[in-house]
């Protein structure tokens, strides 16, 4: 069985510094998103993400924890089959015209950076997984 049928990419980026935070995750929620679903499904997304990031919980993380914590209001998952889709969707009008104005209403676009890769799970429902799309062996030379 298939479980990581997919590839991510993440978007990660800090709000507009015009907004507070109780702003800027209410309008990415509950203007922004569903400003994208037909887009997305125009060209075959398989799933958008958003994560709002909770600055006091990240607080606690680092005090207790000690380690460094990424230094962002949000992170955009999108979930797609081929790089294909996800560069043909961000190539669309659309996006350019709609979206990325929309964007800059509640993104500091200037702090954006991306990361792409696969998922690979470990535990899924409390169960360990066992079947893998991609196995991430050494191979032999």
């Amino acid at each position: 069985m298939s479980t990581e049928p997919y590839i991510r990419v993440s978007v990660c980026f800090k709000k507009n510094p015009a907004l507070s935070d109780e702003q800027f995750h209410d309008y990415w929620a509950n203007n922004h998103g569903p400003l994208c679903t037909d887009w997305m499904k125009k060209f075959g997304l398989l799933r958008y993400v958003q994560m709002h990031v909770d600055r006091h919980e990240v607080k606690n993380l680092s005090d207790t924890i000690g380690w460094r914590v990424a230094d962002f209001d949000g992170i955009a998952d999108f979930h797609v089959h081929k790089m294909k889709d996800f560069f043909d969707a961000f190539a669309d009008d659309y996006y350019q015209k709609t979206l990325w104005v929309d964007e800059e209403k509640f993104v500091d676009h200037n702090t954006t950076i991306m990361t792409i890769g696969y998922d690979y799970t470990v535990i899924e429902n409390d169960e360990v997984v066992k079947n893998h799309v991609r196995d991430f062996k050494l191979k032999a030379h």
